[in-house]
């Protein structure tokens, strides 16, 4: 049961992540910029790799591999 929450949650945040288009307005960004101020937005490139990286953490969550 852990394990499907787990996978959800990286899902979620695969999805997050890599799909949503990173910009001055957007949560990526005003969560950045709450931590750290006046700092520039993240590129398309970070979104992309972050996506891809927790895409392939939840599969192997999923699958047992981890």
């Amino acid at each position: 049961m852990l394990r499907i929450i787990i996978t959800s949650l990286l899902l979620v945040s695969s999805i997050f992540w890599g799909v949503y288009p990173p910009g001055d307005g957007s949560p990526h960004y005003l969560i950045l910029n709450y931590f750290l101020p006046n700092s520039n937005p993240p590129n398309k490139i970070i979104h992309i790799i972050l996506g891809s990286l927790l895409y392939i953490i939840a599969l192997l969550v999923s699958h047992e591999f981890i």
